[in-house]
């Protein structure tokens, strides 16, 4: 891939992981039909106002409502937080288009800006007509809506892996923690949801790991009420992003169970942990390869693994699609496995 400037590529946030966004179309060759409900109905609600305005003026310092001149819900157009499109139905949109991108760290602006078009002129129709600028309220706040979508794997990660430590008795002691987690960690035992035996190499339901696909779940929560977008083929969006997030958040928050880390009933927020681009892209790519390449048949054995742990209110049909790519990041001790268990 082409290196590209500052001004064209954006880290969603430095603490946190981020999303790159592509059209469905481009990189899927097949299609499979999952049951997830994600509230895919567009809310007709009336809106207030009809306009077309611009979204915000380049150059122009913003002193919004917020500490630090932060752009905030109050400063978006008039009228399309009602009938809760923009909580319920554009920021959810947007998440699951990134969910199945092809590099969950970066993020091209133009990309982005694109995408948030194309989902506000399908959500809004004529209602509330807007132009979306990168140096607008719609953008800035609806990108720290994707930072708290990204932050949810590495605190769902957290809380998923601490209830297990206190629901069961055996794990009261801190090196009995550390013991197991260093034992999840050997090949990567805690993608497997059958890992008992001591030969890796016959173990089975490989990213089906309970505490995986807990993590996985916390996606479909928080993209409940997406709608489809044409434009964006988004029909045809996989999850692979959002598996694979959940898959390092989880071997992240593992490895700081290894060390001995202390858990408290109030999760810490992502910055504690270093979930970002510099420590966790290399090993988050060697989970990407392997779960792009995953056969429909496996991806949905994890779909179907999953939805025990999507809430109610998201539960109905989803469209899963798989593809392929090359295999040049397999390798490295532990990750050399993955391809092997397709």
């Amino acid at each position: 891939m082409d290196t590209l400037s500052d001004d064209n590529v954006m880290q969603l946030d430095t603490e946190e992981p981020e999303a790159t966004l592509v059209r469905g179309h481009k990189h899927c060759s097949r299609s499979v039909h999952a049951s997830i409900d994600t509230g895919s109905s567009q809310n007709s609600a009336p809106l207030s106002k009809q306009f077309r305005m611009r979204d915000g003026t380049a150059g122009t310092p913003h002193v919004g409502g917020s500490a630090g001149g932060k752009y905030i819900n109050a400063d978006l157009p008039p009228g399309c937080q009602e009938g809760n499109l923009w909580h319920g139905t554009f920021i959810p949109t947007l998440a699951h288009c990134c969910g199945g991108s092809v590099d969950p760290f970066t993020i091209k602006v133009a990309d982005l800006r694109d995408a948030m078009q194309s989902i506000w002129d399908e959500v809004y129709g004529d209602n509330i007509e807007h132009d979306i600028e990168t140096t607008g309220a719609v953008f800035h706040v609806a990108k720290q809506r994707l930072n708290e979508w990204c932050g949810r794997f590495a605190a769902t990660a957290i809380m998923v892996l601490a209830n297990f430590f206190i629901q069961n008795t055996d794990f009261h002691y801190v090196n009995i923690r550390m013991e197991f987690a260093a034992a999840m960690l050997e090949k990567n035992c805690f993608l497997f949801s059958e890992n008992s035996s001591v030969d890796h190499k016959v173990w089975l339901g490989m990213w089906r790991g309970s505490l995986v696909v807990q993590t996985f779940a916390s996606h479909f929560n928080f993209v409940s009420g997406h709608i489809k977008i044409p434009e964006l083929d988004s029909e045809n969006i996989s999850p692979w992003a959002a598996l694979t997030l959940a898959v390092t958040a989880k071997h992240a928050v593992v490895i700081k169970a290894e060390t001995g880390m202390t858990w408290e009933v109030i999760i810490p927020d992502s910055k504690a942990y270093g979930f970002n681009v510099q420590i966790w892209g290399k090993i988050l790519k060697k989970f990407l390869v392997p779960i792009i390449v995953l056969t429909d048949e496996n991806f949905m054995k994890v779909i179907r693994e999953m939805q025990q742990y999507v809430k109610p209110t998201a539960k109905g049909k989803e469209k899963v699609l798989g593809s392929a790519l090359s295999s040049e990041m397999a390798g490295d001790n532990d990750f050399e496995d993955l391809f092997e268990f397709h």
